[in-house]
């Protein structure tokens, strides 16, 4: 092989690799988004609290360090 088979080969293989991450990033995007899901609101019949389930997600911000100290 010459240098200009070496050049077709190196094209052919950046641009397949580019196809291959394409199809993988919109795969797992896909997949992220079916994954996410928002849980119904369980309440227990007897106490009438609001049961959490293993797919409820906590959105609360955790306070940055130092944040109390200012004002």
């Amino acid at each position: 092989m010459n240098s200009r088979n070496y050049a077709f080969l190196s094209n052919y293989a950046i641009y397949s690799a580019m196809v291959v991450y394409t199809i993988a990033f919109f795969a797992h995007a896909i997949e992220v988004a079916f994954s996410v899901r928002n849980a119904e609101v369980k309440v227990d019949a007897i106490s009438g609290e609001e049961i959490k389930s293993k797919t409820d997600f906590d959105f609360h911000v955790p306070k940055k360090v130092g944040e109390s100290v200012r004002q």
